[in-house]
C-alpha cells in the first residue's frame, strides 16, 4: 500500500499540475503510471495482482461508458487516468469512494474556475489519495 502511495505522489501529482497548467495529460506519464503500478503489484502484492487487473478493466469500461454519457465533456486524458487509478486502487469499494470524492472535488473546482473546461486530474488524484 505504501508503494502505491509513493507512486501516486511521484506520478500523480505531476499529472495534476500539468493538467492545471495545460489542460492535457501526457500519455507517457499515464503509461509510466500504469506500468509502475502493475510492476509494484507483481513485486510487492502478487496475491492482489489479478484483482488489480479486474478493477482496472472495470474502471476502463466505466470510463468508456462515461465518455458516451458525457458526450466528450470529459477529456480523454481524464478518462485514461480513471482507468489507471482503477489499477492503483485495486478495490471496488475504494474506487467508488474515490469516485464520489472526485465528484465533490470536481464540483468545487468548477465553482472556482467558472470556465467551460476545468482540469479534472487534480480532483481524481486527490480522490484517490483520500482512499489510500
Amino acid at each position: 500500500m505504501y508503494a502505491q502511495l509513493i507512486l501516486l505522489l511521484t506520478l500523480g501529482l505531476p499529472i495534476a499540475f500539468i493538467d492545471v497548467k495545460t489542460h492535457r495529460i501526457p500519455n507517457h506519464l499515464l503509461v509510466s503510471f500504469l506500468a509502475g503500478t502493475l510492476a509494484l503489484r507483481l513485486v510487492f502484492d502478487r496475491s492482489h495482482f489479478l484483482h488489480s487487473l479486474e478493477v482496472g478493466v472495470s474502471a476502463l469500461l466505466f470510463s468508456a461508458i462515461l465518455f458516451l454519457i458525457t458526450r466528450r465533456r470529459i477529456g480523454m486524458g481524464d478518462l485514461k487516468l480513471i482507468s489507471v487509478l482503477g489499477f492503483v486502487l485495486a478495490d471496488y469499494q475504494r474506487g467508488v469512494f474515490a469516485w464520489f470524492a472526485t465528484l465533490i472535488l470536481g464540483l468545487v473546482t468548477a465553482l472556482f474556475y467558472r470556465k467551460r473546461t476545468i482540469p479534472f486530474a487534480p480532483a481524481l488524484i486527490l480522490g484517490a489519495l483520500l482512499t489510500i
